[in-house]
């Protein structure tokens, strides 16, 4: 990782970004979610932002609610908040402001790598104002690929 030049993917600008993985199935969500429970992460989930207790799996009623379902993960200094809005899209939202450093970036990075070498799927982290891809993970190419800062900005 070159942080003088990534750094832009992470830089504040009032815009989360996403970590996302299309195509995914129940059994996906329930694989990584499995994963997360066995990490050192701080985990809570919430429907309509009262805390509920974790659930034992995911299952699709968070999909079909009318309440909003979201799952908090706090590892290593950073927030990830995973909607419940489509089963078929595993989609974090980052806040930015807490990647300060190398060190922040590559933990968003390996969250990427094991989510994509988990369920076998391309992970993308995304810039939501124009939806590029800023790091992309496929498996089986040897790991992530920067991509570009987000539209109008660079490193520095």
């Amino acid at each position: 990782m070159d942080w003088e030049i990534e750094r832009a993917a992470f830089r504040p600008d009032g815009f989360c970004r996403h970590i996302r993985v299309d195509g995914v199935t129940l059994t996906d969500w329930n694989v990584f979610f499995r994963l997360l429970c066995r990490t050192e992460a701080r985990l809570g989930f919430y429907r309509d932002g009262e805390v509920l207790p974790l659930p034992a799996s995911i299952d699709d009623r968070p999909f079909l609610s009318a309440h909003r379902y979201l799952l908090l993960v706090e590892l290593g200094g950073l927030r990830l908040a995973w909607r419940f809005e489509d089963i078929r899209t595993l989609d974090f939202e980052l806040v930015p402001d807490a990647v300060t450093g190398p060190a922040q970036a590559r933990l968003v990075l390996r969250v990427m790598a094991s989510l994509g070498r988990r369920l076998g799927k391309e992970v993308l982290l995304l810039h939501p104002q124009d939806e590029r891809a800023l790091y992309r993970y496929r498996p089986g190419t040897g790991g992530i690929v920067y991509l570009g800062p987000p539209a109008g900005l660079t490193g520095g």
